[in-house]
């Protein structure tokens, strides 16, 4: 029989007792679902949580590294205006090697700190007989600026790739086994943006204004370390076409902003997808995070700008970090972010070096192995928060609590307070713990279950456990006898 006191209360610690079972009952169902993971339900709200989390803090991520940071892009377009104008030998993709040559000697005149070419040159080519040219400035450049060439996944076998190695050096610009996460380095082997980082943040006085702090905790990351979790940003800047133009990067582009609404708009257009009016996107172009140079704009500007765009242009790459890459429809280097759509692969080597930058040590990590673990240790704790809220309903109001549980009005207040929690589990996991965000679409998921059950299901539950063990006390007793 239920213990009562005099005004038809249970007493506390029936509540407490009932709690307790709560608690297991309600954390085990979520064990089952976040570690079993059926049909990859868990996966798949994990993943989506973290896209969700990221798109809307992307316009407050730290704006002060992507000053030091530009991007100079070769594409289909830019490449058919240098063929126009005489200055690339081939209209199409690959470039030759001496556009390269021609490419790195522009970019290296206006003095950039380090310099690094998102193009991984596998093997020479035999339909192109102009490698010694390429060769032959970068033994030029070797003692002007620091320069790195994308090594792919190492080991670095290629013979092309050890030739340029004499006079560059190799990084590494792709990875494996770590998910949707970015080792610092691969076979031990640092990747390029932890090569930049080094010449931005190095020890000594000439730390770049982005820079956290020095980059001397870099020295002892291993493949051992944890893989980042890679922070988009999303406010665009002007393109150097577009700042010539006399553009304003809040009417250029769509995603300038990081206002309260701009915020509250994009959580709406999340939450209804395709469904979303045309009237809640911001009209615009997408821009990238960081500066990017056409490499058609980049010989425009130095061989017939005036003097002010001259001026521009040696201020978007003079000591500054830059990486060449390209973007070309049909060819697999492109990436899908969060924040701005899908963006050519070198915008994610920037973001890398953006984010060591702005977090030093800090940066965000994927949870790994850990990840069910950290997830678990969460919805256990937003359990606890329920279930003693849930006692104290009935503590409070027995007659309500035992008869309806949590629906109309309640089950309004009770859906604000489950996304409050994993809310805060959010923020917590991602500036407390420094772990890719917790998984708040599954703990949401979980919480709207929880309170089904404990609205429709859980008397019956309790009545069927509780004879159970009348059964078996009963049973106890008469073999005693």
């Amino acid at each position: 029989m239920v213990s009562r006191n005099d005004v038809g209360r249970p007493s506390p610690s029936f509540v407490v007792s009932k709690a307790l079972v709560r608690w297991c009952l309600y954390t085990a169902m979520g064990w089952y679902l976040l570690v079993v993971d059926p049909f990859g339900l868990g996966s798949f709200a994990e993943e989506g949580s973290q896209q969700v989390i990221y798109e809307l803090g992307g316009p407050l991520y730290d704006t002060a590294a992507r000053e030091d940071i530009t991007i100079v892009l070769v594409s289909e377009q830019s490449l058919k205006a240098l063929y126009n104008r005489k200055i690339s030998a081939t209209n199409e993709w690959p470039l030759l090697y001496q556009d390269w040559a021609v490419i790195l000697k522009t970019i290296a005149a206006h003095s950039p700190r380090a310099l690094f070419v998102d193009v991984l040159f596998e093997q020479e080519r035999v339909t192109d007989s102009s490698l010694p040219a390429l060769l032959s400035t970068l033994r030029r450049l070797e003692s002007q600026v620091p320069l790195y060439f994308a090594g792919g996944l190492p080991p670095y076998d290629s013979e092309l790739l050890k030739r340029l190695d004499n006079w560059a050096s190799l990084g590494g610009s792709a990875w494996q086994g770590h998910g949707s996460g970015i080792p610092l380095t691969q076979s031990d082997e640092p990747l390029a943006p932890v090569q930049l980082y080094k010449h931005a943040c190095g020890a000594g006085s000439d730390l770049r204004p982005g820079c956290v702090g020095d980059a001397s905790w870099i020295e002892s990351v291993s493949d051992a370390s944890p893989a980042m979790s890679l922070v988009w940003g999303g406010r665009g800047t002007l393109s150097l076409t577009a700042e010539l133009e006399g553009r304003t990067s809040t009417e250029f582009c769509s995603n300038n902003t990081a206002s309260f609404k701009d915020i509250v708009v994009s959580l709406l257009r999340s939450g209804l997808g395709d469904l979303a009016p045309d009237y809640l996107s911001k009209s615009g172009h997408q821009c990238l995070f960081h500066r990017v140079i056409d490499v058609d704009e980049l010989f425009y500007v130095f061989d017939q700008g005036t003097e002010s765009e001259k001026q521009t242009l040696r201020a978007a790459l003079e000591d500054k970090l830059v990486l060449v890459g390209t973007w070309f429809e049909g060819l697999p280097d492109s990436v899908d972010t969060p924040t701005m759509g899908k963006v050519p692969g070198v915008a994610l080597h920037a973001m890398m070096l953006d984010n060591l930058m702005t977090f030093g040590s800090g940066y965000v990590r994927t949870a790994g192995e850990q990840s069910v673990n950290y997830n678990l240790t969460v919805w256990a704790f937003i359990v606890l928060i329920l279930v003693g809220w849930m006692g104290y309903r009935e503590y409070l109001l027995p007659s309500v609590a035992h008869s309806v549980g949590f629906v109309g009005k309640d089950s309004t207040w009770f859906l604000i307070v489950s996304i409050g929690l994993t809310f805060l589990a959010a923020l917590f996991t991602l500036f407390v713990l420094r772990f890719e965000p917790a998984n708040a679409i599954g703990f949401l998921g979980l919480a709207e279950l929880t309170r089904r059950i404990n609205a429709k299901w859980e008397d019956g539950l309790f009545g069927t456990v509780k004879s159970w063990m009348g059964r078996l006390s009963a049973k106890g007793s008469r073999n005693s006898k």
